[in-house]
């Protein structure tokens, strides 16, 4: 088809875009750090595996990383890895006074679901101090970073 025939056609989904956005996470999380934890060591907990394993990955280690028993985690299979790893609530529990750096992904829950979600990670954690929203348009999500100390 000649190049202009296809103007009228939806716009396709970007292959990449699952892929997209982690780096920018990744800064966000590391500029984070020092005014959450100062000298200390820093502890970030995700709400789901996949922000999870990516800032795992990016912070290559440097940063200890659990995550939340997600319903995401449980559809993927991914809440037995994390239980056995000692990285998901049960894990968390260990730590409870220390303070986290926590990063959300709204977005990955149906609307119908996100607050009774909300509703479980303010019950884990006391005062919970707004850092700011991430939009990442090319993976078509935004995460809420938050400072939090765990129950």
């Amino acid at each position: 088809l000649p190049p202009a025939a296809l103007l009228g056609w939806p716009r396709l989904p970007s292959v990449r875009a699952p892929f997209a956005g982690w780096d920018e996470l990744a800064a966000r999380v590391r500029a984070e750090l020092p005014g959450v934890f100062g000298d200390g060591p820093p502890l970030v907990v995700a709400d789901n595996y996949v922000p999870a394993a990516q800032l795992e990955h990016a912070l290559r280690g440097s940063v200890e990383v659990l995550t939340l028993d997600h319903p995401h985690n449980v559809a993927h299979g991914r809440d037995l890895q994390y239980a056995l790893w000692g990285r998901d609530e049960s894990g968390l529990r260990a730590h409870a006074g220390r303070r986290v750096l926590l990063v959300l992904q709204p977005d990955r829950l149906p609307r119908a679901g996100r607050a009774a979600w909300r509703a479980h990670v303010e019950a884990l954690f006391d005062d919970l101090r707004p850092l700011g929203s991430l939009d990442v348009p090319a993976a078509r999500t935004q995460f809420e970073l938050l400072s939090a100390r765990v129950r």
